[in-house]
């Protein structure tokens, strides 16, 4: 046999491993690399063909040349992200140089070149300075770049957290407050969920390295955050995306961590702030001091060669502990209201054992009181392991100041390591180990004798452990200068555990003696909860703990790109699989009653009907107040809602699979003109088990159908589309060489999982709900507990199903919802390096995915009159997962930005949006507010998520005094004192988000329906009060509705209060030696320490409706020391 050569040899290799992983891999890796393209001309503007193109990466010495076509052009598909020089030669001419050209991941930069006859010049060089403003020329999407010197000098976060800047990007809305906070055991990376121009969380997507970087459960949110000094760059794509992208529809997250270069550097870092460091809370109580309020959050990075030119390393260490004392405004029982003295109220007290069982005829308590001998003796043990309130005893809201320890500690690794095997080959593995723990007390504290109580503070309540990991590895071979490919692969893991506090011990059935809470499982043990309307929950606060999750997904990518004539042509697909693997008592979207059960008090039982109809329905009733009436309800034991589930399968299974396939042509129609055009075809089969189907209710025939079990079919006979395609079209007309119009429109698919509303059905775990038969009722009493609850079997695959346990189904022709997006922009560069864009940016979110209740019941009705109660007796909620409404969102979105050079960058974003929702929900894992169909309508509304105003600033700004500066660079005492000095700031100027107002629902009689205030004034002034007595908004403008009808405000009617925010950051840069130095850093995070205010109370039936009582951001201080070399 003849001798191959050893290159043939590598090649071969190379394409056999290749076409292996691109049989079963899948896209998105382009978004790790970025195209270079350009158009090589004379000075007459004639084309110039054949002449030579080579680029250089300035860290790596990673080289590529290619050779200008026909029309002059050139292109460099997969380029590895980073900084290159560009030399273009041809014989007659003086060679052209561009220095530092970036090339950032997920884009396309133009850098043209005009070449002079070399009799005139023998080189042309093109400093960064001509290149600082840079157009995007050649894709039609809505795209922004935030760089390495964002994360590093910006001050982003107390927690260090990218996710922190994505708030600038115009249309993005951050899910919570705006400042990320404690660690929990559901999202230890402390990842934020965004609502991207009016579309929903769930279908924003975040990639790291290439890999899908999903959290499973909390759709929408990451698994994995990368610590700040390891990125370095993040791309943003949030409207008419490239074919290429897909699984999103929202916006597309690309982190790209950091690689070794031919150099070694690193950091070493640590931030510090304390009580001491912080303004008082707003709302504290003057006689109560600061608690402890310490993190420090430290680190180190290093990178460099292995061999140079080859191989190249970066790895990153990140710690975050935590130590502090969050304190929260709680509303207990007053002394005498748990003594049944409500005579201080004008609200009447009415005795359910007087009258009527549909409440007519009742008598109210003499004097308002309930006599001591009608208290329940548990609801008087409840109510001895609850403190009193400790600001107010002659108010029954907001009355509790309650303060306890916190601590979390999470540390992380992230690596990178590179290999150029040759200028046709190269390759990366990146992997991240993540470590977290946190304890949080609740409210009423431990070894004080009191029970569970609320959180106080974010995070989950208990302790909390885990970890999580990520692999990904790429990459990109060049066959020919026109034929090149790219695969991945990619898998995360997430390990999160919560156990709450009291786990262990069954206080329901040894301290309270309530028959049927608790039981023989670990997770069964601890507190059972109590809501009483009006007032904090007692008890366990989350009934979903305890929790046991270990979570895996898998990415499989490749893509193709071939390069004909001014065709550049892209084709891949993706292969995505997720995986559930959970221990938890939860039933997604039910009643949340808790492995240790739940009791609801609500204001029926003590409310009288004053009208009745024909047939007995009650017609309007007496007027309620949460403090008297549902608190009456519970002193006298008589539960409005009981229940509570049992896990009977467990650990319990998801297996989810995603595919796609894309085709797109880059078309460079002439000098001018670029098209993109392309589509995506997506498949979402039916999600199963490990070891079978889903489960599934046939609300036809009252049974539950259990996938792949008996003749069953595993998909349960859900059809699932294979005709999801999604076409995708840009343009960027190049008008001028300062002046760029683009647009684009495209279809995304939602890809929201069903995994995540089916993962807990019956049998699987069974969750019992027993309703009081119409509002004015109880359900039964405190005494008597929870009814048992009986362990089902999977039978033949089709089993009866409890009329009083809650069930989840989803139709067999489900119809999948999708989002359009469209824009127009025009860019333009500006004086002084700025570049400026404006345009018109606009989804349409169709067919949202969400809950809609078949056992929905009409006004008046009561339970008795649910549609599948008429039919079967059946009573609990039986939800189904389907289309529930669309959004529509149109916004002017602009941006001022100038890129960092010579140490100066800003950038203003301005958004001027409207976002409005037919149903009214911001997720598509929620249940529709107004559930019977004939009022569908009245959940359409502004989406919660809108923000009308929306500015952001940031810059960075190293002063221009000192050595090597503008001035003062003489030397010299007064130079060093006044010279390395930098100022960096982020501003925020944004107008409220929506509110609704509403009322007690006890007149509707429509179970699970929320029901709306009536509006009683035209027009509703905002008074702009803050605090107990204070009064945001003219509250006589509403009223509470008595009568068996909706009520006429609409939801989300009124805006709350606006924000302001300054976050500064001053450095002071002491240079060490040549290639190293010494950072001093100050921040301060609402420097102005402007209140954030929360929206204000808004249910007209409670005490405190109108009042703001909640503030959060208050002024911190961070103190730092960096050391770079």
């Amino acid at each position: 046999m003849p001798d191959v050569p050893s290159s043939r040899v590598q090649n071969i290799t190379i394409l056999l491993c290749l076409l292996f992983l691109l049989s079963s891999a899948g896209v998105e890796a382009q978004v790790l690399y970025g195209s270079l393209v350009g158009n090589v001309t004379e000075e007459t503007h004639a084309a110039i063909p054949g002449a030579e193109v080579t680029v250089v990466n300035k860290e790596t010495n990673l080289t590529r040349r290619v050779l200008t076509n026909e029309t002059g052009a050139y292109s460099f598909p997969n380029l590895v992200a980073g900084t290159y020089s560009v030399t273009v030669k041809m014989r007659g001419f003086a060679d052209f140089v561009a220095e530092d050209v970036v090339v950032p991941q997920n884009a396309t930069v133009r850098r043209d070149a005009v070449l002079k006859v070399s009799a005139v010049e023998s080189s042309i060089t093109v400093s960064a300075e001509a290149q600082v403003a840079q157009l995007q020329t050649d894709r039609g999407e809505i795209r922004h770049e935030i760089q390495t010197e964002e994360f590093e000098d910006l001050p982003v976060s107390l927690a260090g957290n990218y996710q922190s800047l994505l708030q600038t990007v115009p249309g993005f809305e951050m899910e919570g407050d705006m400042r990320p906070g404690r660690m929990g055991g559901c999202n230890p990376s402390g990842s934020v969920g965004f609502a991207v121009n009016g579309t929903t969380t769930s279908t924003t997507s975040t990639n790291v390295d290439g890999a899908t970087n999903a959290h499973i459960w909390n759709v929408g949110r990451s698994a994995i955050v990368p610590t700040l000094e390891s990125i370095e760059n993040v791309n943003v794509v949030t409207n008419s995306f490239d074919a290429e992208q897909g699984m999103a529809g929202g916006a597309v997250i690309n982190v790209q961590t950091k690689t070794g270069t031919n150099s070694f550097h690193g950091s070493l870092f640590e931030y510090h702030y304390n009580q001491h460091m912080k303004a008082r809370d707003y709302f504290r109580p003057p006689d109560q001091e600061k608690g402890k309020f310490i993190q420090n959050r430290l680190g180190g990075t290093l990178g460099g060669p292995i061999k140079r030119d080859k191989l190249f390393f970066f790895s990153s260490f990140g710690g975050i502990y935590q130590r502090d004392n969050g304190s929260s405004i709680l509303s207990l029982p007053s002394a005498r209201a748990r003594s049944g003295d409500f005579s201080n109220y004008q609200t009447l007290l009415y005795d359910p054992s007087t009258g009527n069982p549909n409440g007519t005829g009742r008598m109210p308590f003499p004097n308002n009181q309930i006599p001591e001998s009608r208290i329940d003796p548990i609801s008087r043990k409840i109510l001895s392991l609850v403190p009193l309130p400790n600001l107010s005893e002659t108010t029954e809201a907001n009355n509790f100041f309650a303060s306890q320890p916190f601590a979390a500690d999470r540390w992380s690794l992230d690596n990178k390591v590179n290999w150029q095997a040759s200028d046709k080959f190269n390759t990366f593995v990146s992997w991240n180990y993540a470590h977290h723990r946190s304890k949080h007390i609740t409210a009423f504290g431990v070894d004080q004798g009191y029970m569970d109580g609320p959180r106080v503070g974010a995070g989950n309540a208990g302790d909390t452990w885990g970890y999580n990991n990520r692999i990904s590895a790429g990459a990109n071979y060049i066959f020919t200068p026109t034929l090149l490919a790219d695969v991945f692969f990619g898998w995360t893991r997430q390990n999160t555990n919560v156990e709450q506090p009291g786990i262990g011990e069954n206080y329901g059935l040894t301290v309270l003696g309530i028959p049927g809470t608790n039981g023989p499982e670990r997770f069964q043990s601890g507190w059972p909860r109590f809501n009483i309307s009006g007032y904090s929950g007692l008890g366990t606060e989350e009934p979903w703990t305890p929790f046991y999750r270990n979570d895996n997904q898998y990415s499989f990518r490749s893509n193709f790109t071939k390069i004909h004539g001014r065709h550049e042509i892209r084709w891949g697909t993706d292969i995505n699989s997720e995986q559930m693997n959970h221990t938890q008592p939860e039933f997604q979207g039910g009643a949340s009653t808790g492995a240790r059960g739940l009791f609801t008090f609500g204001t029926g039982p003590t409310t009288a009907c004053l009208q009745a109809n024909a047939s007995g329905a009650c017609t309007q009733t007496s007027q309620t107040t949460s403090q008297v009436n549902a608190m009456g309800a519970f002193l006298l034991g008589l539960p409005t809602q009981v229940g509570k589930n049992q896990l009977n399968i467990f650990p319990f299974t998801t297996r989810t699979w995603r595919y796609s396939l894309y085709v797109r042509d880059r078309w460079v129609v002439n000098q001018k003109l670029t098209l993109n055009y392309g589509v995506r075809w997506e498949y979402f089969p039916m999600p199963t088990r490990a070891d079978r189907g889903f489960e599934r209710y046939n609300p036809l025939d009252d049974q539950m159908y259990i996938g792949g079990v008996g003749d069953v079919p595993k998909d349960l006979s859900v059809k699932s589309s294979k005709r999801f395609f999604a076409p995708r079209f840009g343009f960027a007309y190049r008008a001028t060489e300062n002046f760029v119009i683009r647009g684009g429109y495209g279809i995304s698919w939602d890809p929201y999982s069903l995994a995540r509303a089916l993962r807990t059905n019956h049998p699987v775990l069974s969750e019992l709900v027993v309703p009081a038969p119409n509002t004015l009722a109880p359900a039964s009493r405190l005494a008597d507990g929870i009814p048992p609850i009986e362990a089902p079997g999977l039978g033949d695959g089709i089993i009866p199903v409890p009329g009083n346990v809650s069930t989840q189904t989803v139709p067999t022709d489900i119809q999948r919802g999708y989002i359009q997006s469209w824009n127009l922009t025009l860019q333009r560069t500006l004086f002084g390096g700025f570049v400026g864009e404006v345009g018109y940016v606009a989804t349409r979110q169709i067919r949202q995915l969400g809950y809609r209740e078949l056992n929905w019941a009409d006004v008046g009705a009561g339970n008795a009159g649910r549609q599948l109660t008429r039919l079967f007796g059946r009573t609990a909620s039986t939800r189904e997962v389907g289309p529930i409404g669309g959004s529509h969102y149109d916004s002017l979105q602009a941006r001022l930005q100038r890129r960092f050079f010579r140490g100066y960058s800003f950038t203003a974003s301005y958004t001027f949006a409207k976002a409005i929702s037919t149903s009214g929900l911001d997720r598509s894992d929620s249940t529709l507010k107004v559930m019977i169909p004939e009022y569908y309508d009245l959940n359409r509304s502004v989406s919660g998520m809108d923000r009308r105003h929306n500015l952001q600033i940031t810059n960075i700004l190293e002063l221009p005094f000192g050595r090597g500066k503008r001035w003062l660079n003489s030397g010299g005492l007064l130079s060093a004192v006044v010279g390395g000095w930098q100022a960096n700031s982020i501003i925020a100027v944004m107008s409220g988000r929506p509110f609704s107002v509403t009322a007690s629902a006890t007149s509707l009689n429509a179970p699970g329906n929320t029901q709306r205030a009536d509006q009683v004034k035209p027009e509703v002034k905002i008074l702009g009060g803050v605090g107990r007595g204070q009064p945001y908004f003219d509250t006589t403008a509403f009223r509470p509705v008595n009568e068996a009808r909706f009520g006429t405000a609409g939801f989300n009617s009124l805006y709350g209060p606006g924000r302001f925010n300054w976050d500064f950051g001053l450095f002071r840069i002491f240079q060490v030696t040549e290639g190293s130095r010494l950072e001093f850093r100050a921040e301060a995070f609402n420097f102005t320490n402007t209140p954030k205010f929360g929206n204000p109370a808004a249910n007209v039936s409670s005490a405190g409706f109108g009042e703001i009582t909640t503030a959060t951001e208050e002024r911190q201080f961070q103190v730092g020391l960096r050391f770079q070399f």
